[in-house]
């Protein structure tokens, strides 16, 4: 990795995972602040509404008990699937990260610092042994 003119290589690759890190805080960012998904069943007698894969809720119009508890439970079980179904082609589509990428990246980072640290760490150790060197020899 060349040295940029604002740092050292280190730096830059702070830099490179503060700005990874920015991303994908604004990625959760825009997840959270996004419009609940709303999913009506059985003529609207069940509604499902998703926040998020971990936040839903459902209201059950008492009408709806009448056509039986298989009916409604399978009512109930398509109105959460289709609501987190849609929330979840939302946020792709909305611009959230690919985690895959992401991973990609900060395996990428991780390998350009471990080699600057190990660089850094053999110069410290050959400056420290000259140093040892230098206090062995004899003065003239």
């Amino acid at each position: 990795m060349s040295q940029s003119s604002q740092g050292s290589p280190f730096a830059d690759i702070l830099k490179q995972t503060l700005e990874l890190s920015k991303q994908v805080q604004a990625s959760q960012d825009a997840a959270a602040d996004a419009e609940p998904v709303v999913v009506e069943r059985a003529e609207g007698m069940i509604q499902v509404t998703a926040k998020s894969s971990t936040e839903i809720g459902i209201y059950i119009n008492p009408i709806a008990f009448r056509v039986g508890s298989q009916v409604l439970g399978e009512e109930i079980a398509a109105a959460v699937n289709e609501s987190l179904t849609t929330l979840k082609d939302r946020q792709l589509s909305v611009g959230n990260l690919d985690l895959e990428a992401v991973n990609q990246q900060v395996e990428e980072i991780q390998e350009q610092a471990t080699a600057q640290l190990t660089n850094f760490m053999d110069g410290i150790l050959r400056a420290h042994t000259a140093a040892g060197e230098a206090e062995r020899t004899p003065k003239e």
